[in-house]
């Protein structure tokens, strides 16, 4: 998929940061999320495309924002030394990809315990 298509589908400007970028994928969720439609069969196969085309212009466009970060922060600093080579930036985007892929997924399996403990507790 194209970067410009990536923009379209979570509607941001293609100056956007990456809060921007969370703000947009959060807000393009919580329309689009598959659980929202649960009583809906077609409604919601038709939000599982939605959200699979929502989820893969996000990571398209946090890696394409990372490379561009990287090149930043990989540029001489100041005194002469590489910025990368001092340990920053790159690796600090690792670690805050890592704990938000972390977050996403402890929010989705406490969703879904909510869900189930939802459906039992309702009367039928």
């Amino acid at each position: 998929m194209k970067i410009s298509r990536c923009y379209e589908i979570l509607d941001l400007p293609e100056d956007a940061t990456m809060k921007n970028l969370k703000e947009a994928y959060r807000d393009a969720m919580s329309v689009w999320h598959p659980d929202r439609f649960s009583g809906n069969p077609r409604l919601r196969r038709k939000a599982e495309k939605k959200a699979a085309q929502i989820n893969g212009a996000y990571e398209a466009i946090s890696a394409h924002l990372a490379r561009v970060e990287s090149r930043r922060v990989g540029a001489r600093s100041e005194d002469g030394r590489s910025a990368a080579s001092c340990g920053e930036g790159v690796e600090a985007g690792k670690i805050e990809r890592a704990a938000e892929a972390g977050t996403i997924a402890v929010l989705h399996v406490g969703h879904a315990v909510y869900s189930v403990l939802r459906k039992l507790k309702s009367p039928k």
